[in-house]
């Protein structure tokens, strides 16, 4: 059977449908393009209502043109969404399949490796603690071979990445200097990333590691939300301006040589955002001087303190 898989969000939905896709193939499915499918897998992502829409207006073509559509991901677990997509729709909410790692990442250069599901921070705007859980990482002997297998194959550098990246090993007394000490004996691997990457989790340990292993590419994606105390409080964002500067600080005044790039993401449009607060994030955007900043309005999810 020919099959096309369809993915919206994250890169802990890129690599789930990875690993997704090679159980199929395993199982005799055949990849091809969306119009030669005969099933069509859609793995969803309810970060913002548009991401939600996109994915169901893709559903419903692909139920209109007669494809066999299985749907998973994020969205599946938020209420009335499966039961707006119709009869001819088929959820698939959990990954029975033998194969539990990934050996390939087809059309990337570098892998994505998931560490950990899961997250428990429950900002104010955000509904993925709702969908996603409660953090559980993954065995770390399973990653290592996962990763092993990923370099054998030819890629020579990997993204570690979650839904709460940081918080891996919580639940289980690893941390990610421990992953990342074993995956410096791997043959053939280059470098490592980490995916985005919240800033408490950053201790002067972590900071100290990353700095000291010539694996680790130096750029961290560090989540910034806002620039105005006020809201980072409204958004139960559990820091402020100085204290997310001060790591930041930390990490340049260590980093003589200048190779350390941040990036972050800035949400603008939060309920009671004022003048005066959408200031302070343009503020302090340029005291940060970040390379890249990824700016996106607050989106309305309903089930979250934000929402009413």
């Amino acid at each position: 059977m020919n099959l096309f898989i369809k993915t919206y969000g994250c890169k802990a939905n890129q690599y789930d449908s990875q690993l997704l896709l090679e159980n199929l193939l395993q199982d005799g499915y055949k990849l091809t393009g969306f119009k030669d499918a005969d099933m069509v897998v859609v793995n969803t992502c309810c970060v913002t209502a548009k991401a939600e829409k996109e994915a169901r207006s893709f559903i419903r073509k692909a139920a209109e043109e007669g494809k066999d559509v299985w749907v998973t991901g994020c969205a599946t677990k938020r209420d009335g969404f499966v039961e707006r997509l119709g009869n001819n729709v088929k959820v698939l909410s959990t990954f029975p399949f033998k194969k539990k790692t990934i050996r390939y990442f087809f059309n990337h250069t570098r892998a994505f490796v998931k560490i950990e599901n899961g997250c428990e921070n429950f900002c104010a705007y955000c509904v993925v603690p709702f969908v996603r859980g409660k953090v559980k990482s993954r065995d770390e002997d399973e990653i290592v071979e996962e990763v092993e297998a990923l370099v054998s194959n030819g890629y020579k550098e990997i993204v570690l990445t979650g839904i709460d990246t940081g918080a891996y090993g919580r639940d289980t007394g690893r941390d990610i200097i421990g992953l990342m000490e074993r995956l410096k004996g791997i043959d053939g691997l280059k470098r490592v990333r980490l995916s985005s990457i919240e800033v408490f989790y950053l201790t002067d340990g972590l900071c100290d590691y990353l700095f000291s292993n010539e694996l680790f590419c130096p750029h961290l994606h560090i989540p910034l939300q806002s620039g105005s105390d006020r809201i980072l409080k409204l958004m139960g964002r559990r820091y402020t301006f100085a204290e997310y500067l001060k790591r930041i600080e930390y990490i340049k005044k260590k980093d003589r040589e200048g190779r350390f790039t941040f990036t972050t993401d800035m949400m603008v449009g939060f309920p009671y955002e004022e003048d005066d607060d959408f200031d302070m994030s343009l503020r302090a955007i340029e005291e940060v001087s970040f390379l890249k900043v990824h700016i996106f309005r607050y989106s309305k999810r309903e089930g979250t303190p934000a929402f009413t």
